[in-house]
C-alpha cells in the first residue's frame, strides 16, 4: 500500500493511509488527539495520549487508516477510522471513529465512508471486526449498531502510573521452558478468553522488548500465566492476559504474576504507565488490581460485526 490512496464516493473524499502517512499529517493527528481527550467519546482500542510517533511505529502491514473529508477540496479531516488487522485470525480491531467536537450530523455519513474504505482496502483479510468505545459514547454506539455491530460485553480499563504501582520481586515466576508448558498456557487461555487475540505463537515467543509470557508452576504443572506487552511508540504497557487454573485459585498466584509483569513493564521497559481491561462483574479481579495501585480510567462496550 502506498503512503495514501484516494477514492471518491457519493458523499465525501476518503483517503486510506498507512500509519506512517497518517503520522505525517498534522491535521489527522490533531483530530485523533482531540477526540481522545474528550471523556465519554473516546475509543478504547486506542491510546488516550497520542502523538505522531504512536502511528509512525506501527506496522504498515498490520494497520491502516481511512480519513473522510467534507469535500474534495478540503485538507481538514472530518472523520477518521483505523483498523489493526491480524491476518492469521481473520480479525480487525477498529480504532475510532474520531471526529471533531463540533461535528454535525454528517459525521456518521463520513464515518461510514471511512469504514467502507477500510473494508475495501482490507479485502478478504478480516471477517470479524471488533470495536471498543466508551459506554457513554452513545453516538458511536448507535453508529456501530446501525452498521450491523452487536454488543458482546462491557469492560473497564484500569491504569497505574509508574510511581504508584505497588509490587515486589516474585522468584517463583518464570518464563515457560517447554512445549508442554506452552501448550498448557494456550489451553488455559482458550478456556479463560474464548475468541481472544493471543495465539500459541504469542506465548511461545521468547521474551523481548515488546512482550513477555510469565508463569508459575509446581510439581503438578502450570498454575497460572500472564502475558504483557509494550508496543513501540505506545505510552503505556499492557497486561493482555492473566489467568489462573481453577484448582490454584485463592492462593495468591494471580497477585504474584501481576507483580512480576509490573516489574517487567516498569523496571525493564521503563513504561510510564500500565493498563489492563477487566470484564464487567469480575469483582475479584478489580479488587486485585486496585490493591497494587490500578485505578479505573474508563468503562467501555465491546461490539462485533461478523461477515459471512
Amino acid at each position: 500500500m502506498g503512503d495514501a490512496m484516494k477514492s471518491t464516493n457519493d458523499v465525501a473524499l476518503t483517503a486510506v493511509f498507512t500509519p506512517q502517512a497518517l503520522a505525517d499529517d498534522t491535521a489527522c493527528i490533531d483530530l485523533i488527539a482531540q477526540t481522545q481527550r474528550r471523556t465519554g467519546e473516546r475509543c478504547l482500542h486506542s491510546d488516550f495520549d497520542v502523538t505522531a510517533n504512536t502511528y509512525r511505529a506501527e506496522s504498515a502491514e498490520e494497520a491502516l487508516y481511512a480519513v473522510s473529508y467534507r469535500d474534495a477540496s478540503s485538507n481538514k479531516p472530518s472523520s477518521i477510522l483505523g483498523a489493526e488487522i491480524a491476518d492469521e485470525l481473520g480479525r480487525a480491531w477498529l480504532r475510532g471513529p474520531f471526529f471533531a467536537a463540533d461535528a454535525d450530523g454528517d459525521w456518521s455519513v463520513l464515518a461510514s465512508a471511512a469504514f467502507d474504505a477500510l473494508r475495501a482496502a482490507a479485502k478478504q483479510r478480516a471477517h470479524t471486526w471488533d470495536a471498543f468505545v466508551e459506554t457513554s459514547h452513545h453516538r458511536a454506539r448507535e453508529w456501530y449498531e446501525a452498521r450491523g455491530f452487536v454488543q458482546k460485553a462491557q469492560h473497564s480499563i484500569y491504569t497505574v502510573d509508574q510511581d504508584r504501582a505497588r509490587y515486589q520481586p516474585e522468584p517463583e515466576v518464570r518464563v515457560p521452558r517447554t512445549d508442554a508448558e506452552i501448550d498448557a498456557i494456550d489451553a488455559l487461555a482458550s478456556q479463560s478468553f474464548p475468541g481472544g487475540y493471543l495465539t500459541r505463537a504469542s506465548f511461545a515467543a521468547p521474551p523481548s522488548d515488546e512482550s513477555i509470557t510469565l508463569m508459575i508452576a509446581d510439581e503438578n504443572g502450570m498454575l497460572g500465566y500472564i502475558y504483557a506487552s509494550y508496543e513501540p511508540g505506545a505510552v503505556e504497557a499492557q497486561i493482555d492476559n492473566l489467568a489462573v487454573t481453577p484448582h490454584a485459585r485463592r492462593r495468591g498466584i494471580g497477585r504474584k504474576l501481576l507483580h512480576a509483569a509490573l516489574a517487567w513493564a516498569i523496571e525493564k521497559r521503563a513504561a510510564p504507565q500500565v493498563a489492563l481491561v477487566v470484564r464487567d462483574g469480575n469483582v475479584n479481579a478489580r479488587a486485585l488490581y486496585s490493591s497494587v495501585g490500578f485505578s479505573l480510567l474508563a468503562d467501555g462496550v465491546h461490539l462485533r460485526l461478523e461477515l459471512a
